[in-house]
């Protein structure tokens, strides 16, 4: 009677826990129910009851879970794990029998009692207590059942096969964690497993199995390097990277997905790698190479996880966190694979990286790829954040992996914005992008970095360079920092391009552009940057110390910082204007190079003019355009300064101030006048005097140009600097003894005796005939009355002469 009631007490147990609730299976389990029923169970196995086995197998798999040791009756769990090694013993059945498939009846059969026996299983390693059980009693023939299941003919269905996979590796990912379950996983292949089922991307329908199968694959990633090594040359990483290229993926997913690629990379860092023989270290960086140079789909879908509007690289990834969360692991992962191919793959790495970021098979991407390269820099920072956080890592971060990549990046933005900027189509774009980068300024900034100051440089002279000058004024004139920086490369300072001079150049030609277009001067004010402008285009006229002249090369940077210089220095009515302190400087650091320069154009027009000996040939024209040259103009304004006007003095300055007021130009002959308040002595002795007096003689001929409205005042203050000469007992013969003091005694004599009859009235000067001797004299002092005729007679007291 006992043995007909054994499946009736079964069933009504199964019922009560199918219906029931958790609390129910506990109370059975504790009741010590389960031993009888793992006795049950072997012998169900045992006699082939096929029935009785499954109720007892459910049974088991109800309350198995619940199991809780110290509560459960006697001897319930050592049941249990006896019930596990049986379960495991059906696993590993084999489904031929001398070598030839079982008849389809008893295959069907076999595979119903496995099925049941994976169930329980996986039931029963929710159980913390079975778990080490199951791992070192079930993983074995569990991975051969999952191995075999491929070529079963027990599951009909696709999906099927799927679903007992799925319990399986669900039973797998609970016992994982288990010490010595990994290694024990290795060894019996679990991983080839796992790589078959990422192999097939699109092709599971069940995507829980692919989800799981990489929750697994991390795991088991995350124990220690030497399993990582072994993951990556076992195919795992080249598995994960075609399916998140290829397949369409879920969020979760790819999120896995791309965790699992970034942990298998994170040992590929010099503190890390420093633990390998170099053999084996060479071995590993060259077989992930090798890999990254087939994903090129999965390098341009982290390209456009990257980046904002770039479908072109395919579809970005998309993690439940949102797209930020995305980016960054995107970020991270892509920086590795990019310094793996640029530093470590040689040319073939280098030239697969290209190909996946430069869309050379896409026409008309160029400005796709440019805002690609764009938002990779960005991505690519030097944050703190970013930092490695061991020394060996952190210096290799800097000095190799960040300058290297950024600088390709660069290039690749170069290349990109050059040919968008051929196109009318994309101008505007690439305009618009140049614009949001601030990249004038970008590149002004990197040039001072010694690591990415020559793609810096490049993108600089062939992007920046070529833009309207309008257009890149209001990208660095806005801000301070790089005009400064502007300033400070001109100049050398800080400059870390591998061509120096010719960089330097290429700024300052900049610089020259903007001051040209009067953009320069406005920023300069604003920012407060009068004294660094002088201090910094001062310094980059200088060759060798200041020995040399400055040619008249509109291309020479010397040429080009002069000119910009003066314009900077110009004030409401495009004179230069200077404060005492700022002459004084100035005639310190480049008197001497301007002097030698006015005096060198001087010497050389003057031999022009021998050698061609041509009285028809009017050459004020020419000796007009040296002394309105920026050198000439900055001369004359410092020697306004008494403290300045001693140091050119000196250095040959007052020399060549002297030959600009022989050409009659006030604010020379002002500079003179200056310098014979000072020291009389000094206009003397660089024959300053005799240029005065040229200038006042040659007053007569300028006469009759409507235009030179400055005439009365160089004849008066040549008139002056004379009368001052001559009543100095030091310079009084060298004015008497020239060949010009008769010419000027009788100008000034006629002046006077002309003014007199203006004053008097006695004779229009109008009436006056032409062929008469004081004709030009009356004219000097018809200009002279303009204003004031007792003024005119009192200046200087000019009866003297």
């Amino acid at each position: 009677i006992g043995e007909s009631l054994i499946v009736p007490t079964l069933r009504l147990s199964l019922a009560i826990c199918h219906y029931g609730n958790i609390d129910l299976c506990g109370e059975l389990s504790q009741s010590g129910m389960l031993v009888p029923v793992g006795d049950i169970l072997q012998r169900a196995l045992a006699s082939s009851d096929q029935y009785t086995f499954s109720v007892a197998v459910v049974l088991v798999k109800f309350c198995g879970q619940c199991t809780v040791v110290g509560s459960s009756a006697s001897g319930t769990v050592e049941t249990l794990k006896n019930v596990i090694n049986t379960l495991s013993c059906v696993l590993a059945l084999s489904e031929n029998e001398n070598g030839s498939s079982i008849n389809p009846q008893r295959l069907k059969e076999l595979s119903v009692l496995k099925y049941e026996s994976l169930v329980a299983l996986e039931a029963l390693s929710a159980n913390d207590a079975l778990q080490s059980s199951i791992a070192s009693n079930v993983l074995p023939a569990l991975v051969l059942f999952l191995q075999h299941l491929e070529y079963s003919y027990s599951y009909a269905e696709e999906k099927d096969q799927e679903q007992v996979m799925l319990i399986g590796l669900k039973t797998i990912q609970r016992i994982i964690n288990i010490p010595s379950s990994t290694q024990s996983m290795m060894n019996n292949g679990i991983v080839s497993i796992l790589i078959k089922i990422i192999e097939k991307g699109d092709e599971v329908k069940n995507k829980l199995l692919q989800e799981v199968s990489l929750e697994i694959a991390q795991s088991i990633a995350q124990s220690d390097l030497e399993i990582r090594y072994w993951l990556i040359c076992s195919g795992l990483l080249n598995s994960l990277l075609s399916m998140l290229g290829e397949s369409q993926v879920t969020a979760r997913t790819s999120q896995l997905g791309l965790q699992n690629a970034g942990i298998l990379l994170s040992d590929l860092t010099p503190s890390t790698l420093s633990r390998f023989e170099p053999s084996a270290k060479e071995e590993l960086l060259q077989r992930v190479v090798t890999i990254f140079c087939s994903q090129r789909t999965f390098i341009r879908r982290l390209i456009a996880s990257i980046s904002d509007n770039c479908d072109a690289y395919g579809e970005s990834f998309v993690f439940s966190q949102g797209e930020g969360a995305v980016r960054d692991k995107a970020a991270g992962i892509l920086f590795n694979i990019s310094t793996l191919l640029l530093v470590h793959g040689q040319e073939v790495g280098r030239t697969h990286f290209n190909d996946a970021l430069m869309l050379n098979d896409v026409s008309g991407s160029n400005m796709i790829v440019a805002t690609a390269c764009s938002a990779l820099l960005d991505a690519f920072s030097d944050d703190e954040e970013t930092f490695p956080s061991k020394p060996d890592d952190r210096s290799f971060y800097f000095d190799v992996q960040l300058p290297t990549v950024k600088s390709y990046l660069m290039k690749g933005l170069t290349e990109s914005l050059n040919q968008a900027m051929s196109s009318l189509d994309s101008k505007p774009a690439a305009e618009g992008l140049i614009k949001r980068l601030q990249l004038p300024r970008t590149c002004l900034v990197l040039c001072r970095s010694e690591k990415l100051a020559e793609s810096a440089f490049r993108l600089f002279e062939d992007v920046v360079l070529s833009l309207p000058i309008d257009f890149v004024g209001d990208l660095i004139l806005c801000d301070r920092v790089a005009l400064v920086t502007l300033f400070d490369l001109v100049t050398g300072q800080a400059n870390k391009v591998p061509q120096l001079e010719y960089s330097k150049q290429m700024f300052a030609k900049l610089l020259g552009n903007l001051a040209k277009a009067g953009l320069l001067p406005k920023a300069v004010s604003s920012f407060g940057l009068r004294s660094h402008a002088i201090a910094a285009l001062s310094a980059a006229m200088l060759i060798n110390g200041g020995e040399e002249n400055i040619d008249d090369d509109e291309d020479s940077i010397q040429r080009i910082c002069l000119e910009s210089l003066a314009i900077v220095l110009c004030g409401k009515e495009n004179d230069v204007t200077l404060t005492p302190v700022e002459s004084r400087a100035l005639a310190s650091a480049i008197g001497r190079v301007l002097s030698s320069t006015v005096l060198n154009r001087f010497f050389t027009q003057a031999s022009l003019e021998s050698t061609i000996n041509d009285a028809t040939v009017d050459f004020r024209l020419n000796r007009a355009a040296i002394c309105q040259s920026a050198e000439a103009r900055l001369l004359c304004a410092m020697a306004h300064s008494p403290e300045s006007l001693g140091v050119l003095s000196k250095i040959g300055g007052l020399e060549a101030i002297g030959l600009i007021a022989h050409e009659g130009e006030i604010k020379a002959v002002e500079a003179v006048r200056k310098a014979c308040d000072m020291n009389p002595k000094l206009v003397v002795d660089v024959e300053a005097h005799l240029s005065i007096m040229d200038a006042l003689i040659g007053s007569e001929d300028k006469l009759s140009l409507s235009t030179d409205t400055n005439l009365r005042d160089v004849v008066v203050k040549c008139l002056g600097i004379v009368t001052t000469l001559s009543v100095n007992s030091d310079t009084r013969d060298p004015i008497l003894n020239a060949e010009q003091s008769h010419d000027c005694m009788r100008i000034a004599s006629s002046i006077v005796s002309a003014a007199a009859e203006l004053k008097l009235g006695t004779k229009s000067a109008s009436e006056a005939p032409e062929e008469t001797a004081n004709a030009t004299a009356t004219k000097l002092a018809e200009k002279l009355a303009k204003s004031s005729i007792d003024e005119v007679l009192q200046i200087d007291d000019l009866v003297h002469i």
